[in-house]
């Protein structure tokens, strides 16, 4: 799915960026071998906001041979998000407590970006 430009804020040199989508259309699955099968499902929306910011590491990477070059960014990223279903099912996530694992920002140039 693509996500429309003017609903992502990145800023590279600050090590922050954000996105906030609000009552995409999903489908409810309920399970997920259900999901991979294409089982039965019920229309649903989704509304969620993601934020990276503090970053921990810096990398930039360059490989002439292979024409890619790219600047990453390690840090911690949040996510508060909510799920209605037309089954009347309903979900809201809880902030307190939310670790991050790995999140990451980045920039890459190859092909005919590659300078």
């Amino acid at each position: 799915m693509r996500i429309p430009d003017e609903l992502v804020s990145v800023n590279l040199g600050a090590g922050t960026a954000s996105m906030h989508f609000t009552d995409q259309a999903v489908l409810d699955y309920g399970r997920i071998p259900n999901a991979l099968a294409n089982g039965p499902s019920v229309a649903a929306t989704v509304s969620y906001d993601l934020e990276w910011s503090g970053v921990q590491q810096r990398s930039q990477i360059r490989d002439d041979a292979q024409g890619y070059a790219g600047q990453f960014l390690l840090t911690d990223a949040t996510i508060n998000w909510t799920a209605q279903a037309a089954n009347g099912f309903s979900f809201t996530s809880d902030t307190a407590g939310q670790s991050t694992v790995f999140a990451q920002l980045g920039q890459e140039r190859n092909g005919v970006f590659f300078p």
